[in-house]
């Protein structure tokens, strides 16, 4: 198993940034070989909005991560006009324990959080783990043609798509992810265990409303000008 947790609004508090970090470092007991972080600021609105979009990945679990780790340190601190951070600590299954097999997984314009194992998309002759190959089929056959591989295995992802400047969640039944909203639903939070987002709340006093699981099969889509999301 690995961690998924992060956070995603118009533009994050520092508060809401502190919750996904302390989500993060909750997430040590879902894996310990690297862990990695995804953020994205924004500037302007609407269409007209650009987005800046930056990620540190390191070996070892969270807790160093986030407490020891002088460059994750520094690049957290800029939090000016965030609107996304979300992140990753991987217990290796497919694939060697590398920094580059550590998540998020980039290709091409994806960026991409598994947790899970899909033997359908393991290679024997390559070191890459699975989650790289479902990266690759994302941006090659399109997320409709990957599920149909996916659904053999064990999946829950977390992607953003520069491309389109979408953040997509989704799972199947074989692995959990739990959503949790504060405010009139303007600022989204997510992790792997349910406890994980009750804890955060505890740690940041900031109150969810109910947490919830995602629909199996369903993907959940933000535009990143939205804090509405669309399913299918």
């Amino acid at each position: 198993m690995c961690g998924l947790w992060g956070g995603f609004s118009t533009y994050l508090s520092e508060k809401e940034s502190e919750f996904v970090i302390t989500m993060g470092e909750l997430s040590f007991l879902r894996g310990r070989d690297s862990t990695g972080v995804v953020s994205v600021c924004k500037k302007g609105f609407g269409s007209a909005a650009q987005y800046n979009t930056r990620t540190i990945r390191a070996m070892g679990d969270p807790v160093n991560f986030f407490s020891r780790v002088q460059p994750v340190k520094k690049f957290l601190e800029e939090t000016k006009d965030r609107c996304a951070l979300f992140g990753h600590n991987r217990l290796a299954t497919i694939g060697d324990k590398t920094l580059e097999n550590a998540h998020p997984i980039n290709y091409e314009s994806i960026l991409l959080c598994h947790n899970g194992t899909v033997p359908a998309f393991s290679d024997d002759t390559s070191d890459k783990s699975d989650s790289y190959f479902i990266a690759k089929s994302i941006v090659e056959k399109g997320f409709e043609e990957t599920i149909k591989k996916i659904n053999y295995g064990a999946a829950a992802l977390v992607w953003l798509d520069k491309s389109k400047n979408t953040l997509n969640l989704f799972k199947n039944p074989r692995r959990p992810l739990f959503v949790g909203t504060i405010g009139n639903n303007n600022t989204w939070f997510w992790a792997s265990e349910k406890w994980i987002l009750q804890v955060a709340e505890l740690q940041t006093r900031l109150k969810l409303k109910e947490i919830h699981e995602v629909p199996d099969h369903q993907l959940i889509t933000f535009s990143l000008s939205s804090t509405t999301p669309s399913t299918r």
